[in-house]
């Protein structure tokens, strides 16, 4: 049975993703010609981002974040914290593509250095 509804894409307007379907340093290495066109691709535009541009830099959503410390360690990762709590480090891809979307939201990186 299906339910006859079409998902509507939802891309910033350099094709980059606003909900990632994965962590997001998977979805960060995630790349078209490398990986084949797997079920990811169908009926993404040739030129949809790939890698460290798959995704806007003002996300409304992440998937697989499950678990109450995946979620505040996220939060801590794109937000920061109020009580000077430092993230645990990132992988080079995910903390420049943090970097992205804290700049992209204003969020100051005083006193925030996960390295």
């Amino acid at each position: 049975q299906t339910l006859n509804i079409d998902a509507e894409p939802t891309r910033d307007d350099k094709l980059r993703e606003y909900i990632a379907i994965d962590k997001i340093n998977f979805v960060l290495g995630w790349n078209r010609k490398k990986q084949g066109e797997w079920w990811f691709w169908k009926g993404k535009p040739e030129g949809a981002g790939e890698e460290e541009e798959c995704c806007a830099h003002r996300p409304i959503g992440l998937h697989k974040y499950k678990l109450p410390s995946e979620i505040q360690r996220m939060d801590l990762q794109f937000f920061g914290s109020t009580d000077g709590e430092t993230p645990k480090k990132f992988d080079a891809k995910t903390k420049r593509y943090v970097d992205k979307v804290r700049g992209a939201m204003g969020i100051s990186d005083e006193g925030f250095n996960p390295e």
